[in-house]
């Protein structure tokens, strides 16, 4: 994944919200057998691969409330796609200029782009 970004010359937004939300995810029992590292460095690795924003938590329309925070995140710093593996988010296909998408359609795009 960071070469596809870095190949593709991609600019990945983070936030608070998300960063707290990945580090309760990857706190998960599940996770444990998959990760090597303590939770902590991989949070400073998605930190490194991301530009780190502040946001204005005002978006109410994400079908699960929890997730608003992404469409501010997305919206605020005009980004062109939200990518997400979530079906609910991804039933929502475009909010405003942002289009809600799966990882496997973005790379299909960008290789249909060259």
């Amino acid at each position: 994944m960071v070469t596809f970004i870095v190949d593709n010359e991609l600019t990945v937004f983070s936030c608070n919200e998300l960063i707290d939300e990945l580090t309760n995810v990857l706190n998960r029992e599940k996770f444990d057998k998959y990760l090597k590292q303590p939770v902590e460095d991989y949070i400073d690795f998605h930190s490194d691969l991301t530009q780190f924003v502040d946001i204005e938590l005002i978006f109410k329309d994400s079908p699960d409330i929890k997730d608003n925070y992404l469409f501010d995140l997305a919206l605020q710093y005009d980004a062109a796609y939200l990518i997400t593996g979530d079906k609910k988010l991804l039933a929502m296909e475009t909010v405003e200029s942002v289009q809600v998408i799966s990882l496997a359609d973005f790379k299909e795009q960008l290789a249909n782009a060259d």
